[in-house]
């Protein structure tokens, strides 16, 4: 299983607690950007994307509202997108793909049962926390079968229960990313 590790930017900079924590990746990690200025307000944060992009490779969740704003976050040098159809709900999967052969991926609750559009993957950001039931659960694998599936994982306790599942990777805040790491690479 695959662990990618989360940033979060808020108020237009990176949360102090993930800043101090990205001298130790490597070089071309793959990091996914919670943008939370995007996501509720419609200003994502393109600077900062550029700037890190120079190091990492990019996986972005702004809330895009039309196609000319996932063509900016292509353009700072992000390699995937996270499309909340919440607020983009009439975009075309194909006009993505007629400008651009990065990944796409579709953000879905742990509840939402649902036709799976011409994209690379599902992200589900369990946000509150809470446990999957049955019904999220018989979802999740649903989904598994038919495209990747990435969980933001806030709790690293919950780690062995995600083992069992067929997802294909979990998104953990980069201050916990490496405990998930030594615990996945342990498990193998």
């Amino acid at each position: 299983m695959q662990t990618i590790p989360l940033i979060k930017l808020k108020d237009k900079k990176i949360i102090e607690e993930h800043k101090s924590l990205l001298d130790d990746l490597a070089e071309d990690s793959l990091i996914y950007i919670y943008d939370l200025d995007g996501i509720k307000k419609d200003k994502p944060d393109l600077c900062i994307y550029q700037k890190l992009s120079k190091k990492f490779n990019l996986w972005i969740d702004s809330g895009p509202r039309d196609l000319g704003d996932i063509v900016d976050i292509f353009l700072t040098g992000a390699v995937s997108v996270t499309i909340r159809e919440k607020y983009c709900p009439q975009i075309d999967i194909a006009q993505i793909r007629e400008i651009s052969e990065n990944k796409v991926y579709i953000f879905l609750s742990d509840k939402e049962d649902r036709l799976i559009y011409d994209v690379d993957g599902l992200v589900i950001i369990n946000e509150k926390q809470d446990n999957f039931d049955f019904q999220a659960t018989d979802l999740l694998k649903k989904y598994s079968r038919q495209k990747d599936v990435f969980i933001y994982e806030g709790d690293v306790s919950n780690l062995a229960y995600w083992s069992k599942s067929e997802i294909k990777g979990l998104l953990v805040d980069v201050n916990k990313w490496k405990e998930a790491n030594e615990w996945i690479l342990k498990e193998k």
